[in-house]
């Protein structure tokens, strides 16, 4: 018996996407295929914050948020310079960047707007979107000197119909590792003033940046703040991937509208929301260790990848993910992953599912440890080197 009948049009047209979530790990793998790091927990002070809280008797409804999380996230978020004029109805308690980026379209996308992404782009984003009865329109980024891919405003400008509803940015970005400049994200707030559309921002890996560039919020710009929609996390910044916390920001007149959205199951328990103030307001040495641990993975191994034979690889601007051309090989992205398995057990993701731009090229997530990393380096030279 066929159940597509009894599906939601856009589900049953959608294209399955390879996920890093729920994966099954061969015995003796070195896993550099999702973001989560697993060799690092949620820090005891937090935890110890989420046991008081529940103690105290905050496990019940938190329906609208929590008003003293939601004012500790718009002073952590001012340290960017970008200044929240009303927290409490501009910043929505949700639980993470996902469930962020559902809101964001359930709110504003009709069946057959037009969403803008540039390519190559997180795997997740197109699902979404396809799901509200959105069009997915790609704008490829271009690559500069050093290979980095970078937003093209030129190609941007020529996806903009009487249709686009919608752009969507993740910055810094997954899986590029790109910054975007203050310039490229005022020429994007002109096009989105002009053309009359959204920008919604997925800011998530905010906290690693390495070329000491600033993060800048394009909700900061004029004429932007009810045009943005920010989408945050706790999941990567404090590794609460499996904790569930995050947030949107966005200007007084548009959050009313996206709280309308009927999705009781994103609600964050109190507790959790009380551990997260915690967290803003004692976590920056905690993060200081992510940040030079991520570091030092990113530089040594984007350099070792760049040495050897058949791959070139940048230094990312941010992030903890490389982004190495491997199609000098011979070999596609998907038959280098199926085999570098095969021959030597490390497992990363092919491009492939990041876009057009994601031929010839691999994802890697460096959250492991360095000794494993190190390992991994050897493992994939050795097989290029085979090949």
């Amino acid at each position: 018996m066929s159940v597509e009948r009894f599906l939601n049009k856009n589900l049953a047209e959608m294209v399955p996407r390879r996920t890093s979530r729920g994966y099954v790990i061969p015995p003796g793998s070195i896993v550099l295929y999702g973001g989560d790091p697993r060799d690092v927990n949620q820090p005891k002070f937090i935890a110890d914050a989420v046991y008081k809280a529940m103690l105290e008797g905050y496990t019940h409804y938190e329906m609208a948020g929590v008003p003293e999380f939601k004012r500790a996230i718009a002073e952590y978020y001012s340290k960017f310079g970008a200044t929240v004029e009303d927290p409490v109805k501009q910043v929505i308690i949700n639980s993470g960047g996902s469930t962020g980026i559902f809101q964001a379209f359930a709110a504003t996308i009709n069946p057959g707007d037009e969403v803008i992404l540039f390519d190559p782009t997180y795997s997740a984003y197109p699902n979404v979107i396809q799901y509200f009865g959105g069009k997915v329109v790609k704008s490829l980024m271009y690559d500069d000197d050093g290979g980095l891919p970078r937003p093209d405003i030129e190609a941007l400008k020529a996806a903009i119909t009487d249709r686009t509803k919608a752009l969507l940015v993740c910055n810094p970005d997954n899986p590029t590792g790109c910054v975007f400049t203050e310039g490229e994200l005022r020429a994007i707030a002109d096009l989105a003033v002009e053309h009359d559309f959204i920008v919604v921002s997925d800011e998530i890996y905010q906290e690693f940046i390495w070329n000491d560039k600033p993060h800048f919020p394009i909700i900061s710009l004029p004429d932007m703040a009810d045009r943005t929609i920010v989408i945050m996390s706790f999941s990567k910044t404090y590794v609460w991937t499996g904790c569930r916390v995050g947030c949107i920001i966005s200007g007084p007149n548009l959050t009313p509208y996206i709280n309308r959205v009927p999705l009781s199951l994103g609600l964050v328990s109190g507790a959790f929301q009380r551990a997260g103030i915690v967290a803003l307001k004692e976590g920056e040495e905690f993060v200081e260790y992510l940040r030079n641990r991520y570091r030092d993975a990113v530089e040594y191994c984007s350099k070792r990848l760049d040495e050897m034979p058949s791959i070139s690889c940048y230094m990312p601007e941010a992030t903890f993910y490389l982004w190495p051309d491997i199609s000098a090989t011979g070999l596609g992205e998907v038959d280098f992953c199926s085999k570098l398995m095969e021959a030597e057990n490390v497992m990363v993701r092919p491009g492939d599912g990041y876009g057009v731009k994601g031929k010839g090229h691999v994802r890697i997530a460096l959250v492991t440890p360095m000794d494993a990393l190190v390992e991994a380096m050897d493992k994939i030279e050795r097989f290029v080197k085979k090949l």
